[in-house]
């Protein structure tokens, strides 16, 4: 390949860029043990809040669902527990027809946006393409004449007089801009950025988990960041919309007659526009020619797609030769016409980029989804229950509690937050991580000593497991009591993470019926005799919820509740109720009515959104899944193996004993090797 630009020249546009990052980097989620190295963990609120003034481009917001082509579910506890409804064997018919139903933007159908962006001086737009293939993203133009481009090739560039931006010292920039956009297109045709606006305004944000109802949202109720983050950003949104409905109102401004007055209207253009910068928008540091800090929207460049891999396939940033006026995307490898530019906006993880973008990393399997996504951080609840506790006295439990909340910001103690008990997989799992290191010092055994207190003994513990990443790894610990303790540590793992994973296998058992064409929703509308019943699911009916009895059992409710129905199958049904999102599974003869006896009484149709929203669901919730079950195999087969070995010996069988114990060792080996890879 040659170096080329889209104007013919054998020089690149640019010097290499220098790429725009976010003010908190990966390391800001890396832990290390306080007493060996400082501690850095999750970010504050506030600290997420300053994160997002600092935006690397965004995804152009078409939000769209990603394939499942060809899908094949390898083994594992997860597809075990789906074989009625195979995860591979997904029909995409109705995702499609709501995720297809506005072919996406090209800009090889849009003439005067080519025009404006050539007018503004923006290099490169002859060279590459919006949707193409029929699909989202920027393009390298495929066709007669068209030649690949090298490393470090300029493919775009854009200059500061293409942008839209405010100044980012601003009290709330995000603010400021959005109401500029909004001013921009209220001038209609007299715009000087017509074309833009209206390209912009075409965006299809209905799938973002912004716009979500309550009872959508619930579907991924298993994934606790998820939920806090969509929930979040909400706030956020409705707070600037309310702003812009406050500016809107101020004496002078002019509103388009066609929303004047209109007031579901205004504020449905007062979230677009939010969520348009929040999507879009970058904070642009000053240029060496001192033009100050903007928020900016960036034409071409806020298209370009998000890489979760290692290997984008360009970078977004500044152009050097130009001070730092203009932004280019610059290769990172050699591309051919037909690839499609790609680099990474945050270093952050799925829940994070699904509720700010509204995007899930394609994966066709749960290994693939392991490779695609580099900066998973699933979280994992955790508890330790006093009957864990190997030691005599419970003063000692208290203890170590004590000393891990204090080391490690992990607080298991009675009426602590339960944010403050959580693991984040995989970085937990690996040698720098606190998963196993905790199990093994809650359940490990402490003797009584005359030279040292409990604190003592508890601290040099805790030094001793947590510092193990700063030395040569232990030998397997095949030894009678090592080994008891390992298979008990790591059996309380195993329930962490089965806990979790069982969560989440319901939550895809019920965003799969959410995805399932009409026709298979009517034909399992069927009761457990094989007859009819006269409802389907995606349909809302008046529903009995399991209520308290006077013996403390679940009895049927007295007066029924709106619910959604999800599942049909053995004389059960699995209903989601409105009102507060909690999902039951009731008889059959617990759905009632509609809840207006005077709506027409045709099937339930959900709104064209539902199905490309649950799908979405179920890309995110699959993905988690495979991290967590990533987990749970590793705890699952150390106990297998170790409880085995312990029984041989018991039994006498100690050349079986013996053959599994080199077992143990290779699996040992094979994970400690594992666990250093993916911690360099």
């Amino acid at each position: 390949d040659r170096p080329a630009n889209c104007r013919g020249s054998t020089e690149p546009l640019a010097t290499p860029a220098a790429p725009v990052r976010p003010l908190l980097g990966a390391s800001a989620s890396a832990w290390l043990p306080v007493g060996i190295a400082a501690a850095a963990f999750r970010p504050s609120g506030a600290a997420r809040r300053r994160w997002r003034r600092r935006k690397v481009l965004r995804r152009a917001a078409g939000f769209n669902v990603v394939e499942l082509e060809g899908v094949t579910v390898g083994p594992g506890v997860l597809n075990a527990a789906v074989k009625s409804k195979p995860l591979g064997t997904l029909d995409r018919a109705a995702a499609r027809a709501a995720s297809d139903e506005e072919d996406p933007i090209i800009l090889g159908e849009e003439p005067m946006l080519r025009r404006w962006l050539t007018a503004r001086n923006c290099e490169g737009v002859d060279c590459v393409d919006i949707g193409a293939n029929g699909k989202p993203g920027v393009w390298l133009r495929a066709g007669p004449g068209s030649v690949g481009v090298s490393r470090d090739s300029a493919v775009l560039r854009i200059p500061r007089e293409a942008w839209i931006c405010t100044p980012a010292e601003a009290a709330l920039p995000e603010v400021e801009l959005a109401w500029l956009v909004l001013s921009e297109r209220w001038l209609g045709d007299a715009s000087s950025y017509a074309p833009y606006i209206d390209y912009l305004w075409r965006t299809d944000l209905s799938t973002h988990p912004v716009f979500w109802e309550d009872s959508e949202l619930a579907w991924l109720s298993a994934s606790v960041e998820t939920v806090e983050e969509v929930m979040e950003l909400r706030d956020v949104i409705s707070a600037r919309a309310k702003l812009l409905a406050q500016r809107a109102d101020e004496p002078g401004v002019v509103v388009p007659p066609q929303i004047a007055g209109n007031k579901e209207a205004m504020e449905a253009e007062f979230r677009f526009a939010t969520l348009l910068v929040e999507a879009r928008g970058i904070e642009v540091p000053e240029s060496a020619d001192g033009d100050p800090a903007v928020m900016a929207l960036v034409p071409l460049l806020d298209s370009v797609a998000h890489d979760s891999s290692a290997e984008p396939s360009c970078e977004v940033g500044h152009d050097d030769a130009e001070n730092g006026t203009a932004m280019i995307a610059k290769t990172c490898r050699p591309l051919q016409p037909g690839e499609e530019l790609r680099h990474c906006f945050e270093e952050v993880s799925l829940a994070k980029l699904f509720a700010r973008y509204g995007i899930v990393p394609e994966a066709n399997d749960q290994e693939e989804a392991l490779k695609v996504f580099t900066h998973h951080a699933v979280i994992l609840p955790v508890n330790f229950p006093a009957e864990y506790f190997q030691d005599a006295t419970l003063s000692l439990a208290a203890t170590k509690l004590e000393v891990l909340a204090e080391n490690t910001g992990l607080d298991l103690r009675e009426g602590a937050s339960k944010a403050a008990a959580r693991l984040s997989l995989p970085e937990d799992l690996y040698m720098r991580g606190r998963m196993l290191p905790m199990a093994r010092f809650l359940s490990t055994a402490l003797k009584k000593s005359a030279e040292q207190s409990e604190v003592e003994q508890c601290e040099a513990l805790f030094q001793r497991l947590f510092s193990g990443h700063l030395r040569e790894p232990d030998p397997a610990p095949t030894a009678g009591a090592d080994l008891c303790v390992e298979v008990v540590a790591r059996a309380i793992a195993f329930e962490w993470c089965e806990r979790l994973l069982g969560r989440y296998r319901k939550a895809l058992g019920v965003v799969l019926a959410a995805t399932a064409p009409p026709e298979e929703s009517e034909q399992r509308a069927k009761d457990s005799r094989g007859n009819d019943v006269p409802f389907v699911v995606g349909e809302v009916r008046l529903a009995h919820f399991k209520a308290k009895g006077p013996d403390g059992s679940r009895v049927k409710s007295r007066k029924p509740q709106e619910a959604r129905v999800l599942a049909i199958g053995d004389g059960r049904v699995t209903v989601q109720f409105l009102s507060n999102g909690l999902r039951h599974q009731i008889p059959e003869d617990w759905i009632q009515g509609r809840p207006d006896p005077e709506e027409q009484e045709s099937p339930f149709e959900p709104q064209a959104a539902w199905p490309a929203r649950a799908r979405l669901a179920f890309e995110l919730l699959y993905a988690e899944a495979a991290v967590i079950e990533l987990a749970y195999r590793m705890t699952q087969d150390f106990v297998k193996l170790g409880n085995a070995i312990m029984q041989d010996r018991t039994q006498g069988d100690f050349q079986r004993a013996s053959d599994e114990v080199n077992e143990l060792r290779i699996f040992w080996e094979k994970e400690q090797e594992w666990m250093r890879q993916f911690d360099s």
